[in-house]
């Protein structure tokens, strides 16, 4: 915003160049984000120099092609979690439970994972200790 305030006649030019980071494929929300933060802070002028209504009407433009964008993919993604909701589970593999079926029944048994039980059912029932006499 700086530059801005300095080179007002290059108003067109940055918001221009912002617009074309914040459509790039793959860009990350944080990045996109920062990009609209930018975007907002640009001080408008009516002097045609800097911009003038064309420059306001970019930016409006821009913002609402971007909430359409959100919009999209957020109806993507609820469209997806839905068919995953209505989805049968999953087959179990022939060659057994698969790495996340075992660390959910682990989690389901408790701290010391599957060999705890197997350790006390060696060991037997707890015997009460004897008492020591002294001679």
């Amino acid at each position: 915003a700086e530059l801005l305030g300095e080179h007002p006649r290059m108003k067109p030019v940055v918001v221009r160049e912002v617009e074309r980071f914040l459509f790039r494929p793959g860009l990350k929300p944080k990045a996109r984000y920062a990009g609209v933060v930018f975007l907002t802070q640009v001080v408008l002028s009516r002097r045609r120099e800097e911009g003038g209504p064309e420059l306001a009407e970019r930016l409006v433009q821009t913002y609402v092609t971007l909430f359409g964008l959100l919009m999209r993919d957020a109806d993507r993604e609820l469209a997806q979690a839905r068919r995953r909701a209505k989805a049968p589970p999953a087959k179990p593999s022939k060659h057994g439970p698969g790495k996340k079926q075992k660390q959910r029944r682990q989690q389901q048994r408790g701290p010391g994972g599957p060999q705890a039980g197997k350790a006390e059912a060696q060991q037997g029932p707890e015997r009460p200790q004897e008492a020591q006499v002294d001679s």
